[in-house]
């Protein structure tokens, strides 16, 4: 389902169309907030941000997090689809597929995840009928179980370089049908 690239700077305004200097920010942004453990460029940037709906929270006139949501008619299209092989996964379409969640390390631990995440949920809610993540970080794992998603399994991380060994040990597929 390839739509132009929506972006949502607040619940209460209505979405825009990304411009080229809103994909240089967000590209700029995700490379900066990685923290300490960088992952390759395939991992961050992909085919798939053109045609996603982009969700940024804005505090103190600064980029603090943003998440992408992508919707598609297969889990196959899905941008993190080799994690969900071999799960017997079967969503309802249209899924939306929850990633690229990253929040500035000055404004972590504020509730800036939870907001972003409940914000794809609503959106999610209104136009698919399933949602799938793959995770590896225990405290979004648990924030995918409290928003209502049901863990798949473990997920099928084994195409990630050695170098991200953290990522491959903890990975889990979550999926929860509207």
């Amino acid at each position: 389902m390839k739509t132009a690239a929506l972006l949502y700077l607040s619940t209460e305004s209505p979405a825009r169309r990304m411009t080229t200097e809103d994909f240089k920010t967000l590209r700029l942004f995700r490379v900066q907030a990685q923290g300490s453990h960088p992952v390759p460029p395939e991992e961050i940037f992909d085919s798939h941000d053109p045609h996603s709906v982009h969700f940024w929270e804005i505090r103190a006139s600064q980029l603090a997090g943003v998440a992408r949501l992508c919707i598609h008619t297969s889990l196959e299209e899905a941008p993190d689809a080799r994690y969900f092989k071999g799960l017997g996964l079967m969503p309802p379409t249209p899924i939306a597929c929850f990633n690229r969640l990253l929040i500035a390390p000055s404004f972590r631990r504020d509730g800036i995840a939870k907001k972003l995440n409940l914000w794809r949920l609503v959106y999610a809610r209104a136009h698919c009928k399933s949602a799938i993540v793959c995770t590896h970080l225990e405290w979004l794992q648990k924030m995918q179980s409290e928003a209502g998603f049901q863990r798949a399994g473990k997920s099928n991380l084994s195409s990630l370089p050695e170098t991200l060994q953290f990522i491959r040990r903890n990975g889990a597929a979550f999926v929860i049908e509207f």
